[in-house]
Formats: structure tokens, C-alpha cells, sequence
């Protein structure tokens, strides 16, 4: 999101906007009183002060006027101006201040804030330039749908048909999605349906095969009622009603064995075959190489995204790196490896509320709780890692985890 004089995205589609004005030689300098992320929930509001001045030496009059949600949908923001005192002539080198209020609508995603304020009847207009442009960010449902992650002890699940070294889960679930967990491997494909708590009985149902097979270790996600994943470049699509697969795009320079995440935008994330990271734009079909700084060159790259601090969170395989990435400033940082030099294995999987889960090189599986930057180690007893282990979170708000190299069973663990 680094460009957005003409673009913003939301997460009920992407709305792009151009604007007819030029902006190359600002008369006016808008700043505002802080360039700090802005968090909202869905029916918050905050206010933000920005001072405008007249960078000219010739005095600014006839009719300043103000547009503080310029660019922004009014169903996903709503504006207005209070202590407006840019209301009269605009001398050169001086300033005026107004206050934009603003309140959270319908949509959630995340939005740059670059008020326009024109002048001379809307002849000329300037908005921020875009080290003053401030992100607001209203978090999807999906934050603070558990508050603690993992509680009680490992449940066994109820016996699968797939268990398969290489197979994948969806990496998390809504509640309201229509099955609790989907299973893949190669060409297989399942639902499970849990009828007990933690799915220690329940359904599975053989589901139509993909479209492509499914590569070893990846996983798949939830959105607008349909699974997603991108394998072997390509990006495929489950319709769970009508139960068929699609190729929506191919060619993707994917690392064949790396996980896909969701961001509350509507966008795919994947790593590519330099560690480098891809973005995939369901509504736009356009495809984004993020660079890094420390490029995921592992040979199976682990990757989601939370939905609270909007970042996407990736790790190596077999190895201690563990990186987030914020979309809207580009900032990698590097953040604490497992205790004991443990190394990360294929299970990888969040909560979208602040929680993330790692299978280990080790009898004991790990939550990594972001607020706070510390891994804690889950309840004994459950998965056991390896090479082969997968694990997500079920609609019923239970996290499964399985590996089949060590074990026939698939275990649940409940969340809050």
C-alpha cells in the first residue's frame, strides 16, 4: 500500500479513485498533528488536528475549502470538520488549523487519510504529501474473537480418512463458516464437520478434487464464502456450495511448498522462489512482489497474517527466523525466536486475534502471543513435531494440529 494518491482497498472490494487535479507543485502544506497509525473498531471514532500553510508568497483567499475524507468510501469511514480556522485569507508563510473527526461505518480494512483542501473555487488543491498521510485501520471481526489463545488440555479428534505426510488445513476458520476444518493432500480433498466438543466426533466428507493438485506443506484460507489457496503459482478458488474448483490465475513465481494467508483486504499472501513476499489481489487479479530485507529463503516458508496488528507474520522452516512484515509502512522486524534454539516446523497457523501457533522440532508445541512478544509452550500431550505437521483453527474456535509422521491422530485444543 505504499502508493495511494489515486488507489485505497478496503476489505469489501477495492475502491479506486482518481482525481482530475494536479498536485506536482503544492500551494499549501498540510501536516497533521501525528502520522501514527490510527486504530478504530467498527463503531469507534477519533479526531486528528492538521495545520495548513501557505508555502507561496502571494496571500491565499477566495473560498478555502475542505474535504477531510477525500479518497475514502462513506461506507467504510464517515467525516467532518470541526475548529476550522481556515476560513479566511492565508497570508504567505502563515497557517490555519482544522480538526477532522472521524467515525468508523460498515466495512472493515484499512484506509490512508490525505485531505484535500482546495482553493480559489477549487481551482487548485493540495492534499499530504505521503509522509504525512496517516493509515487508519478498522480490524475485522476476526480480532478479539479469543482474547487468551490456548486453554485445557489436547482433545483426539475423531479418526480421519486423510492422514497423509504433506497434508494441509485451513489455516483458520470463521465461525460461520460452513465446516469446521477442510483437509488437503495432492489430489484429496475434505470438510469435517465436528459434532463434539473439539471435534472428538464429527463427519468427514470427501469433497471435489482440486483443479491442481495441492503441493506438500501449504494451507488454505477463508474468504467471501469460498477457499483459497495458491499452489504451485497457482491460485485456485473452492465455490462450498456449488462444491468446484477453480483456476482463477497462474504463473505465480511461487515457492511451490509455502503457505497462503489472507489479510483483511482481500489480498493472498505468499512467499516467492527468493523468499521474497507476493500479493495476490482477489478483486483486482494483480499480483505485487514485496522485497524484503530478510528474504524467507527456506525450503518450506510459513506464513499468516493477524488481524489485530494488521501484520503478516512469517518463519523458516527447520530454522529460527521469525519475521513480521506491515503492509502499510514495509517494516520488517525481527522478533524473538522459540526458547531453547527450537526450530519451526510445517505447523504454523494464527488465531487472527493476536496468537500464533508453532509445532517445534520438539515434544512441545508453542503460542507465540504478540501484545506481549513471548512464546509460551502449549499444554503436553498434543502433536508431536516434525517435518510433516500441519495445524489450523477450526469455526468451532478450536486449534487442530496433527503430524502424520508421528502419529494417526489429529488433536484439538481449545481457544478463548
Amino acid at each position: 500500500m505504499s502508493k495511494w494518491m489515486n488507489g485505497l482497498s478496503a476489505l469489501s472490494g477495492i475502491f479506486l479513485f482518481s482525481s482530475s487535479v494536479s498536485y506536482a507543485a503544492a500551494i499549501l502544506n498540510i501536516v497533521p498533528a501525528s502520522t501514527s497509525k490510527i486504530t478504530l473498531t467498527k463503531t469507534g471514532s477519533t479526531s486528528l488536528t492538521y495545520t495548513v500553510t501557505n508555502t507561496t508568497n502571494k496571500t491565499v483567499v477566495n473560498n478555502i475549502t475542505i474535504e477531510p475524507g477525500y479518497n475514502t468510501p462513506n461506507d467504510f469511514l464517515s467525516f467532518s470538520v470541526q475548529n476550522n480556522t481556515c476560513n479566511g485569507a492565508l497570508n504567505p508563510g502563515s497557517s490555519c488549523t482544522f480538526t477532522a473527526s472521524i467515525q468508523a461505518a460498515t466495512l472493515t480494512g484499512t484506509a490512508i487519510l490525505m485531505p484535500r483542501v482546495c482553493i480559489f473555487n477549487g481551482a487548485d488543491c493540495s492534499v499530504p504529501v505521503a509522509s504525512n498521510r496517516v493509515a487508519v485501520v478498522v480490524p475485522s471481526n476476526d480480532c478479539g474473537r479469543f482474547t487468551s489463545g490456548a486453554t485445557g488440555t489436547w482433545n483426539t479428534v475423531a479418526s480421519s480418512p486423510l492422514h497423509s505426510t504433506g497434508m494441509e488445513f485451513s489455516n483458520y476458520l470463521p465461525a460461520s463458516a460452513p465446516a469446521t476444518l477442510y483437509l488437503g493432500r495432492s489430489s484429496t480433498f475434505y470438510s469435517f464437520i465436528s459434532s463434539g466438543i473439539g471435534g472428538v466426533t464429527g463427519s468427514y466428507n470427501l469433497l471435489a478434487a482440486p483443479t491442481v493438485s495441492f503441493e506438500s506443506y501449504g494451507s488454505m484460507v477463508y474468504y467471501a464464502g469460498s477457499i483459497w489457496t495458491i499452489t504451485s503459482g497457482n491460485v485456485l478458488k473452492y465455490n462450498t456450495i456449488a462444491n468446484t474448483w477453480q483456476v482463477i490465475t497462474s504463473g505465480l513465481n511461487q515457492n511451490s511448498d509455502a503457505q497462503t494467508a489472507l489479510d483483511d483486504l482481500g489480498n493472498l499472501w505468499t512467499v516467492d522462489t527468493d523468499g521474497n513476499l507476493l500479493k495476490y489481489n482477489i478483486a483486482l487479479g494483480t499480483v505485487t512482489t514485496i522485497t524484503l530485507t530478510n528474504p524467507d529463503s527456506t525450503s518450506e516458508p510459513r506464513i499468516v497474517y493477524d488481524s489485530c496488528s494488521g501484520f503478516i507474520y512469517f518463519a523458516g522452516y527447520n530454522n529460527t527466523i521469525f519475521y513480521s512484515y506491515d503492509p502499510i509502512s514495509g517494516t520488517e522486524t525481527s522478533l524473538q525466536h522459540l526458547p531453547g534454539g527450537l526450530s519451526f516446523q510445517d505447523g504454523f497457523c494464527a488465531d487472527r486475534s493476536g496468537h500464533i501457533f508453532a509445532v517445534t522440532n520438539s515434544a512441545v508445541a508453542y503460542q507465540y502471543t504478540i501484545s506481549t512478544g513471548l512464546w509460551t509452550p502449549l499444554p503436553a500431550g498434543g502433536v508431536v513435531g516434525s517435518f510433516n505437521s500441519t495445524c489450523g483453527v477450526g469455526a468451532d474456535g478450536y486449534l487442530y494440529a496433527t503430524d502424520p509422521r508421528h502419529s494417526s491422530t489429529i488433536f484439538s485444543l481449545k481457544l478463548q
